[in-house]
């Protein structure tokens, strides 16, 4: 829970308490018809007007600044990512210009480069100390014609028939799947010509 939609749900719990407490001194005011309970009333009654405002503030502002226009047909979608059939998996920056790479994505977005252990081809762009951006991965010297791209890799429970599947529905698969260290995995291309990954893990 952030810091917005904890102020949203405190502001929703004043409410309520305030609302209850208006309720109680309206029936006092009426019984008594005490100036001074008729200001404690104002009072809560305008306390009670910023409190629905900030809520629909809220709602406002954090609607637009997440993205909430992706609400179709009454369902809202969140952009996922995990091990299920077909969610994104991972991502890398496939280029022949490692250095200058590395210091472009470095500079524009503040991300840093560590670089795993047994790996001379491989590096993780990542943001502070937890925030993993995704792979920085150097081709090799036999590679060299291949245009940089980024490539999104797309997790799958099969790869062998899930890379067969997608050559019978038109791709071209550039690699078949092969052995990596904590799984399988193939490269493919889409009938547009984009690139992609599958994967699978052992």
């Amino acid at each position: 829970m952030d810091i917005i939609e904890f102020i949203c749900w405190s502001c929703v719990i004043i409410f309520i308490i305030t609302s209850i407490i208006t309720l109680l001194a309206l029936v006092k005011v009426i019984k008594l018809a005490n100036e001074s309970y008729l200001r404690k009333l104002f009072s809560f009654l305008i306390l009670e007007v910023v409190v629905v405002i900030l809520f629909v503030g809220k709602t406002a502002f954090t609607d637009k600044i997440e993205g909430k226009h992706d609400n179709l047909n009454g369902n809202e979608y969140h952009f996922k990512t995990g091990k299920e059939e077909g969610s994104l998996y991972w991502i890398d920056n496939v280029t022949t210009k490692n250095d200058s790479t590395e210091l472009f994505y470095s500079t524009l977005f503040k991300w840093e480069t560590i670089t795993p252990k047994n790996s001379d081809n491989l590096k993780y762009f990542v943001e502070g100390t937890e925030e993993l951006k995704g792979g920085l991965y150097d081709l090799k010297d036999n590679l060299r014609q291949v245009k940089s791209y980024w490539r999104v890799t797309f997790y799958t429970n099969d790869i062998i028939n899930k890379t067969n599947e997608a050559k019978e529905l038109g791709a071209k698969v550039e690699v078949t799947p092969f052995k990596v260290k904590n799984g399988k995995m193939s490269i493919l291309r889409d009938p547009g010509g984009a690139y992609f990954a599958l994967f699978e893990e052992k």
